[in-house]
């Protein structure tokens, strides 16, 4: 069987359970998370500025993205539940 260039040259999606469990639990923290932002901000390219560039003062002045890659995925997605129910700011 032979491939076509675009096909060659096109990724192909990577089962969940390919990556390391710490990964695809991470992966599934950003999808979370990103869902999250989207019902409270409605703006898809904000969120993803504030997922990369904006610190969480109460979270340790960390961005959404350094919370996620050192571990605290489900905190900051306890924090956007708050949000979203009110509770903060």
């Amino acid at each position: 069987m032979t491939t076509t260039r675009a096909e060659a040259q096109s990724p192909m999606p990577v089962p969940a359970q390919a990556y390391p469990a710490s990964i695809a639990h991470e992966t599934q923290h950003q999808v979370e998370i990103f869902r999250l932002a989207l019902m409270i901000d409605g703006d898809m390219e904000r969120v993803r500025r504030w997922y990369g560039d904006d610190p969480i003062e109460e979270l340790g002045r960390l961005t959404p993205r350094e919370l996620c890659q050192a571990g605290f995925g489900s905190l900051l997605k306890a924090f956007l539940q708050q949000i979203q129910r009110g509770q903060r700011g």
